[in-house]
């Protein structure tokens, strides 16, 4: 795989764009199979988006894809692309097309609506996850060790947080991290990280900055 290949991964609603910055199929290819291999579990029944912008890709070869993901328990629910050919392959095979711009606009306007939105994700989040996001995160479901959730605001979680949390990142020193189970392996606000000590919470808990440190108190104490 060239270096110059770059792969993100990130969630839209309740499914995974793929995007891939490679000159060849083989390229973005070798990063998306790279990713499945090393994320197997997590990705099990997910929908995936994969944005290639303008490289070409061959119906057989979109169609070699499709059958990797599904013997992996994973859907292309869509294909982004600017290439006539990789449209065409997409269409023969069922599977729907969208410009890269077109998704791209579309990003641009929820980064500037995120004071008044928020991501809602409907699942667990498993080891070598990353949500980065602009707006507050709202997870349903437990965050493992080995994820990374980022927010420029809130981040709620309606179960355990035992993974990496930073809310406020971009110096929001008002924002909140909220778990049911507060035990992370790391978290901060607006940069500021809490206290690594071991605890052991009873109760739902809230994180919060007060006078340049990160404190816990219990969720129920928290004012609207």
């Amino acid at each position: 795989m060239s270096d110059q290949t770059k792969l993100t991964v990130k969630g839209i609603g309740d499914r995974l764009l793929f995007t891939c910055r490679g000159t060849t199929w083989d390229e973005c290819w070798q990063a998306i199979e790279r990713y499945i291999t090393e994320h197997a579990d997590f990705l099990k029944n997910a929908k995936i988006i994969i944005d290639v912008r303008d490289v070409a890709v061959g119906s057989s070869e979109l169609s070699c894809a499709s059958e990797y993901c599904q013997q992996h328990q994973i859907t292309i629910s869509a294909v982004y692309s600017t290439n006539s050919e990789t449209k065409q392959s997409a269409a023969l095979l069922g599977i729907p097309t969208q410009h890269a711009e077109k998704e791209a606009a579309s990003a641009n306007k929820l980064s500037n609506q995120a004071m008044d939105k928020a991501v809602l994700i409907h699942r667990s989040l498993r080891s070598g996850t990353l949500v980065d996001e602009a707006c507050d995160v709202v997870i349903f479901g437990d965050v493992h060790a080995g994820v990374t959730v980022r927010s420029d605001r809130n981040i709620i979680i309606w179960g355990k947080l035992m993974g990496e949390a930073h809310a406020g990142r971009s110096g929001d020193t008002s924002a909140v991290v909220c778990a049911l189970e507060l035990t992370p392996t790391g978290l901060k606000i607006a940069g500021i990280p809490l206290d690594s000590a071991k605890r052991k919470p009873k109760e739902p808990e809230v994180a919060v900055l007060d006078e340049n440190t990160v404190k816990i108190i219990p969720w129920k104490k928290i004012t609207y």
